[in-house]
């Protein structure tokens, strides 16, 4: 069955189904849809075609053919048993009963074009989906209902079976020699196969080493005990001729301590380790002559009755050798011989202390050159950096220039927002990093002639003090990454010097079909005005003054029917218009190209603007952002947390947070003199600025050392501007490190920390599965959209009855350096981290005594009966909140999430923003209408003030 057009409101909810016995879609002539009968092929079911729905497409582009499906099979068990059951490409399912029979499976589709493409306009829009089910080597009684929500991959797992059966049948083989090295050891049955999903490591380079220290593996608890990673060990062999090899054992460190090393029952988890080759001695220059390395992972775990062992014996690194100026990513003339590329993948610490990974292109020349500039490849929707290389051979060797191509953790690159710009900008460290370990090891091996003095990527967020041309940064991307480089330049314009967007849309309101939900038939305009004010920050038109004098080329092809032109010419246009000058940009249209084409961003154009904003230093000076004949700029945001250093200003605090915000500067060289006039700006820093006087709404400090991180705070009291030399902000007031909205948690500087009420509470067995249900959903979510790190503990556990213990073991000043470095943090604060509460009334203990904290003074009231915001009140069956407060620990912030009932609990679950686009503020309130109306079922919205006092809907 196919329902109606647009994207993302299934999130909210937003079945048709639910209101109605028939299936009404506009999609379709009569106004209604029935069943339609496909057989599946090798597991996957579809193409599903519709041929009685009609689409539009022309001014809306791919984005129109968003639409949701409901499928309906049966999966027939012979006997009773336990069974792995996997879907892969739906957004939810249902499985009636596990037990002997045959059993209804309902499963819900969206048509996403993110996953599935468009512009198949003769057949329509179709999608498909595939399962699997593999019977276990354990049997267990189990019924009852399951369901997951994900959007690719859903687990089913069986309900109950004993921890002491499952570790006699999966590792019964566990084989050693005599001198206790490993010989043999295999997880002899499907599951213990399953277990490990993926493997991540660094390239190897030929005669220089691994391309970073740092790897993970992701492991999928199937058992029914929690697991503890005790430890990881790493087995290479390099094989350096046809027939020699040499093995090398080493012990990885892991990342976390090994007491938060735990995966409990169902959920998934990459589990990060750091690895050493340097002590190989005398074997260390045969090792790196290898043309592959073998990579045998053996992971010790242990459960609290029994330890067992997983080994994955499956990663093969072929040894690349970098010195030439191929772009073929696999060019290799002989199979004994490396594969000659000059583009490797390298992996490094996020912001959150993950081990993420990118690629990079090394120029030509390695030099010591640190005023060279780098060019940031941001990758459209869907593309995947590690497999795809006709995206890493879209832009070609430079001469002395790196090329990043950074994953934003995703293929769908989260619209490079929040967590996949943070991603991005971690890369460019992470790369200096692992030049510096690669350099250091060639020095030590005589490769490298001392000449060079270094292999120096180019200027990036080593100090604390950065000038406005530090970072010469050239952001390349296309489609969702053109949208990217928007955001990147209207966001964090100090970090760059040039922008190359191809096919990039305004903003993603404007490209998929807002207009089209289903809420908006339902919901208060001023209640979607309050929901939409979350998303404001992403609106990168409104942000626009922000990137006044950054060189622009902005392309795309005249026949492109994905994103259609007409973005990129609004943007253009708003550009000139801000400039005052109609005609200061033009757009490239290519004529008969369509969304890709392989010159997109290598052809004579944009090389010829690379070349020229390269050798005039940052750009024609006539529209740099540090020429000191720009004279006037405007600073705009909604929400300083998503907004680095604008011209050397960061903007600190609102006076009524999420509405737009302004500075207007006015500079007189002559006299060393910055006027600025703020509007909803309550404090603001000045970073690194030349100016001596500053005058802020008439009032005038002079002798100001503005290259020293100088506060500006708007006294309350006098209405005035004053330098603030105290702590600031004080204790219980807000400012950009602790603004929402809810979305931030995913920018936590430490993995996610999910608390569910403990055993002790004594509730019903199927109450406590729900909340475990409930965690593992959101652990999921965020493992799957984001690549995101996620514990879940019950509320008496020492992380959350103490103050906080420290989750790493080497890695804590380097993952909070990063997340300074993803977010541009030039002064001393820590970043924020998150902690996800879910409750019942006061069933979370945890809840009660955060709520309870004296510096707590959110005006949020959680009890038994009904939920009070402020002055409102709200008691209705199938009630849920969730809402922004501060934690109970230094630089928490937590998300807490509550239901008078059950059913309010998964419902406000739901509303947790797990991918981009969800209109999610700071506090919402939920109810059952929600399953049939979206957004149109929410009865309250808002966001906090400074002093966490709440207002809105």
């Amino acid at each position: 069955m196919s329902f109606q057009l647009s994207t993302l409101w299934h999130d909210f909810g937003a079945d048709p189904l639910e209101a109605y016995a028939r299936f009404p879609s506009e999609l379709s002539h009569t106004g209604d849809v029935g069943w339609t009968t496909v057989r599946s092929v090798d597991n996957v079911v579809g193409p599903i075609p519709f041929p009685d729905v009609e689409q539009n497409d022309i001014p809306f582009g791919w984005s129109i053919e968003n639409y949701q499906v409901w499928c309906r099979g049966t999966l027939k068990i012979t006997k009773q048993s336990s069974v792995l059951i996997q879907l892969h490409g739906v957004a939810s399912f249902i499985l009636t009963r596990n037990e002997k029979g045959t059993h209804l499976l309902e499963t819900r589709l969206v048509h996403d074009v993110r996953v599935f493409g468009g512009g198949n306009n003769k057949q329509g829009p179709q999608c498909q989906f595939s399962i699997t089910v593999h019977p276990l080597d354990y049997s267990s009684s189990s019924n009852g209902s399951s369901s997951s929500s994900s959007n690719s991959d859903a687990t089913l797992l069986p309900d109950n079976t004993t921890a002491a059966a499952m570790a006699t049948t999966l590792f019964s083989q566990r084989i050693r020699n005599h001198n206790n090295c490993i010989n043999t050891m295999t997880a002899t049955t499907l599951l213990g196969r399953e277990m490990i999903k993926d493997i991540l490591m660094p390239s190897f380079l030929h005669n220089i080493g691994f391309a970073g220290k740092h790897g993970a593996l992701s492991i999928h608890n199937l058992t029914m005990d929690a697991l503890q990673v005790v430890s990881i060990r790493l087995v290479f062999q390099a094989y350096y001729h046809t027939s020699d090899v040499l093995t090398v054992l080493r012990p990885a460190v892991l990342l976390q301590r090994s007491n938060h090393a735990m995966i409990v029952s169902g959920q998934q988890r990459r589990i990060g380790f750091s690895f050493d080759l340097s002590k190989n001695n005398n074997n260390e220059a045969l090792f790196l002559k290898a043309t592959k390395v073998h990579a045998k992972v053996i992971v010790s775990l242990a459960t609290p009755s029994t330890t067992f062992t997983l080994v994955d014996d499956h990663t093969i690194i072929y040894s690349i050798d970098w010195n030439s100026n191929s772009n073929n990513n696999n060019n290799r003339s002989l199979s004994s011989s490396p594969i000659v590329s000059p583009v490797f993948s390298y992996t490094f610490l996020d912001f959150d202390g993950t081990v993420q990974y990118a690629k990079a292109k090394r120029p030509r020349t390695l030099d010591a050159n640190e005023n060279k500039p780098i060019i940031l490849a941001l990758h459209g929707a869907g593309v995947d950096v590690m497999k795809d290389s006709f995206w890493t051979n879209s832009i070609d060797t430079q001469e002395s220039v790196w090329v990043v191509f950074p994953t934003g953790r995703t293929p769908w690159g989260m619209d490079w927002h929040g967590p996949s710009m943070k991603n991005a900008f971690c890369s460019l460290d992470g790369l200096v990093k692992v030049m510096d370990l690669l350099f250091s090891k060639s020095m030590e091996h005589h490769q490298q002639s001392s000449v060079d003095y270094g292999w120096v990527v180019g200027k990036l967020s080593t100090r604390l003090l950065i000038s406005l041309i530090d970072d010469n940064l050239y952001s390349y991307s296309h489609s969702n990454g053109g949208q990217g480089a928007w955001y990147l330049a209207t966001h964090y314009p100090d970090r760059a010097v040039a922008v190359v967007a191809a096919a990039g849309y305004v903003k993603i309101q404007d490209y998929v079909s807002y207009s089209n939900w289903i809420s908006h038939s339902h919901i208060d305009p001023l209640l979607f005005g309050m929901l939409e004010s979350a998303y404001a920050e992403y609106n990168n038109d409104l942000y626009l003054p922000n990137m006044i004098g950054l060189p622009i080329l902005a392309r795309y092809g005249s026949e492109d029917d994905n994103v259609p032109p007409l973005h990129t010419r609004k943007y253009i246009r708003l550009l000139n218009q801000h400039n005052n000058n109609p005609g200061l940009f033009k757009v490239s249209s290519v004529e008969g190209k369509g969304h890709w084409w392989d010159s997109v961003l290598n052809d004579k154009e944009v090389n010829t603007f690379l070349r020229t904003v390269t050798h005039s230093s940052g750009g024609d000076q006539s529209l740099c952002h540090g020429d000191s004949s720009l004279d006037q700029f405007t600073i705009v945001t909604t929400n300083p947390a998503s907004t680095g250093p604008v011209r050397g200003i960061q903007i600190e605090q609102l006076t009524i947070p999420y509405r737009k915000s302004c500075l207007r500067g006015n500079i007189e060289t002559d006299s060393s003199t910055l006027t600025l006039k703020s509007t909803n700006v309550s404090a603001f820093k000045i970073y690194n600025r030349q100016e001596t006087t500053i005058i802020i709404d008439q009032t005038t400090f002079h002798h100001v050392k503005t290259h020293k991180n100088t506060l500006f705070v708007l006294d309350k009291d006098s209405n005035k501007w004053k330098i603030e030399e105290k702590k600031w902000p004080r204790r219980g007031e807000r400012s950009r490190l602790s603004y929402g909205p809810i979305h931030r948690l995913y920018e936590s500087c430490k993995p996610l920390l999910i608390v569910i009420p403990s055993n002790k509470h004594r509730q019903p067995s199927s109450t406590h599965a729900t909340y475990h249900h409930l965690a593992l959903q959101i652990a999921h979510d965020w493992y799957l959209y984001g690549g995101g790190d996620s514990m879940i503990v019950p509320d008496d556990h020492p992380m959350v009855t103490f103050e906080e213990i420290d989750m790493t073991v080497s890695v804590t000043s380097a993952a909070a350096a990063a997340a300074r470095t993803a977010i541009r943090d030039e002064d001393d604060r820590s970043p924020s981290f998150f902690r996800i509460y879910l409750s019942v009334g006061k069933e979370n203990q945890a809840i009660t005594q955060l709520l309870s904290l004296e510096e707590n003074h959110v005006d949020i009231e959680l009890e038994k009966s009904r939920i009070q915001v402020g002055s409102r009140q709200f008691d209705g069956p199938g009630t849920g909140i969730l809402f922004l407060c501060p934690g109970s620990s230094t630089n928490e912030l937590a998300v807490v999430v509550s239901g008078l009932d059950l059913e309010g609990l998964e419902l406000a679950c739901q509303l947790l923003p797990k991918r981009t686009g969800m209109l999610v503020p700071e506090w919402v309130v939920t109810s059952p209408l929600t399953k049939e109306q979206g957004l149109g079922g929410i009865l309250g919205a808002g966001f906090f003030d400074n002093e966490w006092q709440a207002f809105g809907y």
